[in-house]
């Protein structure tokens, strides 16, 4: 679960951003330079992906478009917005959302 009390807590030392897995551990890379006030750090998804009904295997789906998410990167004003409370990874998506930003997509490759 992602804790947002937490990831409050982490800004005294980390000054107005946080960056964190999809488990709420904050990670200490750097903010990429052009995250936005919610942002995603993707790559492409490489893995096979397959449509599966009744135990088999009945088509793939195109990968073009989906991305992994590697971590997530929030700003003090996302974090306010929040509250308090705790997510998983795909809820957090839509609370942020609700809050009226929008998340932005960053390539893993970007951060250097």
């Amino acid at each position: 679960m992602i804790d947002i009390s937490t990831l409050r807590e982490a800004l005294v030392d980390r000054g107005n951003w946080v960056m964190f897995d999809s488990s709420g551990g904050l990670l200490t890379n750097d903010v990429p330079r052009s995250a936005g006030p919610a942002t995603l750090v993707v790559t492409p998804v490489t893995d096979a992906v397959k449509r599966v009904a009744e135990g088999r295997v009945v088509g793939s789906l195109e990968r073009s478009g989906l991305w992994r998410v590697h971590a997530f990167v929030l700003n003090r004003i996302v974090l306010e917005r929040l509250g308090t409370g705790a997510f998983e990874a795909r809820d957090l998506i839509e609370a942020v959302v609700a809050t009226g930003i929008s998340w932005q997509a960053v390539p893993r490759s970007a951060m250097g």
